[in-house]
């Protein structure tokens, strides 16, 4: 999986500008292939605000790793990200991915 470069940023901002990218995401979600696709499922159908606030309350609960989320319970799971939004589906596809991974 590819994730973004992060010397790809500044060549970025020098042609948008410093505000190119809408919100500041955690920076252990690009170095991670899992984290990264953690918040992928919570970003569908909501806002980047949200989703990254999503993660934020998912990390601040648990450690964002398949062995951990597999193992978790789905209500602290969807209290973890009820502040992105969907969280009843999230939840459960979150569990669902982590059990595969």
């Amino acid at each position: 999986m590819k994730v973004l470069d992060p010397e790809l940023i500044p060549v970025l901002e020098a042609k948008y500008g410093k505000y190119w990218w809408p919100v500041e995401y955690p920076k252990d979600v690009f170095s991670d292939p899992f984290k990264n696709l953690i918040i992928t499922v919570l970003s569908q159908n909501t806002s980047e605000i949200n989703c990254v606030r999503a993660y934020e309350g998912l990390a601040a609960r648990f450690e964002v790793k398949p062995e951990v989320l597999a193992g978790a319970d789905l209500n602290e799971i969807r209290e973890a990200i009820r502040r992105g939004g969907l969280y009843n589906v999230k939840s459960k596809r979150i569990k669902e991915t982590s059990k595969a991974v």
